[in-house]
């Protein structure tokens, strides 16, 4: 999908979720339910959104271990803290470029 056509659905959810907040009742609790999944859907297009360079420069593996993190953590809602955290660690200690050296 491309970029533009991301971002555009991303304002767009988001954009009927504010009305939704403001004007219909929030004491149904199928309404909050809809409410908060268009919070959430919005603002993940928006994610997807900010990181579509980067996504295309990915190599398969990490997407399979992407997924299996995602259904994992679906499934053990517990474990995501862990999951966030090791996440956390691997971005701190992953290997960088030192300006001046050639691979």
């Amino acid at each position: 999908m491309p970029r533009t056509a991301l971002g555009v659905l991303a304002l767009f959810v988001l954009a009927v979720s504010i009305p939704w907040y403001l004007w219909y009742p929030s004491d149904s609790s199928s309404s909050t339910a809809w409410l908060a999944a268009a919070i959430r859907i919005g603002a993940m297009l928006g994610a997807v959104w900010l990181a579509h360079p980067h996504l295309k420069r990915m190599s398969p593996g990490v997407w399979i271990v992407a997924l299996l993190m995602i259904v994992i953590v679906a499934r053990f809602r517990y474990i995501a803290p862990v999951f966030i955290v090791v996440l956390i660690v691997l971005a701190i200690l992953r290997p960088r470029r030192v300006s001046g050296q050639r691979h």
